[in-house]
């Protein structure tokens, strides 16, 4: 198998799984409130957030989809190093937003910033 054919693969393939990360993350955000209807203020708050991230996964997939299929020249260094920034710039947060409920120091900042306690939904 050539490098331009492996190049392409792995950019096709990391835009496919970004496309598939973002139908999960649009599908739990139109999830939020099942079953009961109840949505934690947590998630009221982070909602525009997570959309905002999950346009920007569709946004990496269809960049890295594009490059795959178009680009002329592709060179290992330079598609390795896009796909680890916009990795990080983009599973960072989305990691970050879904754990924070889960963290003391995110809790504290988080009740610190908005002055309001953290609910996220979970208990009894």
């Amino acid at each position: 198998m050539s490098s331009i054919l492996l190049l392409r693969l792995t950019s096709v393939t990391w835009g496919l799984l970004s496309l598939l990360l973002a139908f999960m993350l649009f599908t739990g955000l139109s999830m939020l409130g099942f079953p009961d209807g109840y949505i934690s203020p947590y998630d009221t708050a982070t909602r525009q957030l997570q959309e905002v991230l999950a346009w920007l996964v569709v946004a990496q997939g269809a960049y890295f989809l594009l490059i795959g299929v178009v680009a002329k020249c592709l060179r290992p260094a330079g598609l390795l190093l896009q796909i680890l920034v916009t990795g990080t710039l983009v599973f960072v947060p989305i990691n970050v937003v879904e754990s924070c409920p889960r963290w003391d120091s995110c809790t504290s900042a988080y009740q610190a910033i908005t002055g309001n306690f953290m609910d996220d939904g979970t208990g009894g």
